[in-house]
């Protein structure tokens, strides 16, 4: 049985390198639309490909998401629009791999941090600001403190996007991931269900021995 395991992975792992050697020999068109449409397609047939042993999935993984997103910093798209497709490009693998929908939930956890992080900058920031003005402090450390603010707003813009992007996939992962918890529990309540009687004749010979153990401690102390 394992060895029918290791050779289906083997295989797999094949097929995911002639894929990376594939996209290592894709050439942009000059359209963005279908250049993107492409690396998304070479993503998707990354996911459908299973499991690789587990030794090289990291490496490997690594390998192909660096090379996508290479070929997504070469297209003629801004930096918000590339930042974007980059992150949806990671998503995709996180999406394909084991353990996906703990990854994106996670992922999602700490974008969201980073978000409330950033928002609570922006207001510190903006109170130093109107404390400053207050105090006549100089205009250097105001405009210092205005570009800092708008920089982080334009991340936020990025990391809401990406968090919504992010929304729906995850959604999906969490029902999921309830369904698996709610099987496992009905698993083990059924199991149990079919050793009450062990169960009960234990906890009658446990409650014995304390009984016994009592009132061997009341002997002992009379």
């Amino acid at each position: 049985f394992f060895k029918d395991i290791d050779s289906v992975q083997e295989k797999n792992l094949e097929l995911k390198k002639a894929l990376i050697e594939e996209v290592k020999q894709f050439t942009l068109s000059g359209n963005n639309e279908e250049d993107i449409n492409t690396l998304k397609a070479f993503q998707t047939r990354w996911g459908e490909i299973g499991f690789v042993p587990i030794k090289a999935k990291d490496a490997i993984q690594e390998e192909f998401r660096n090379i996508i997103n290479e070929w997504f910093d070469k297209l003629n798209l801004d930096e918000f629009d590339r930042n974007l497709e980059r992150f949806r490009a990671k998503l995709s693998t996180l999406d394909s791999g084991d353990n996906k929908e703990y990854k994106l939930i996670n992922e999602r956890e700490k974008l969201v941090t980073k978000i409330r992080q950033l928002e609570t900058d922006i207001n510190t920031w903006e109170n130093n600001i109107g404390f400053i003005t207050k105090s006549n402090k100089s205009q250097g450390l105001i405009n210092e403190l205005e570009s800092r603010i708008e920089k982080t707003k334009q991340r936020l813009v990025l990391l809401r996007e990406k968090l919504k992007e992010l929304e729906d996939i995850v959604l999906g992962a969490e029902e999921k991931l309830y369904n698996l918890e709610y099987q496992l529990f009905c698993q083990i309540r059924d199991h149990i269900f079919t050793q009450v009687d062990r169960i009960q004749q234990t906890a009658k010979a446990v409650a014995m021995i304390d009984m016994i153990t009592s009132l061997a401690y009341v002997a002992e102390k009379n």
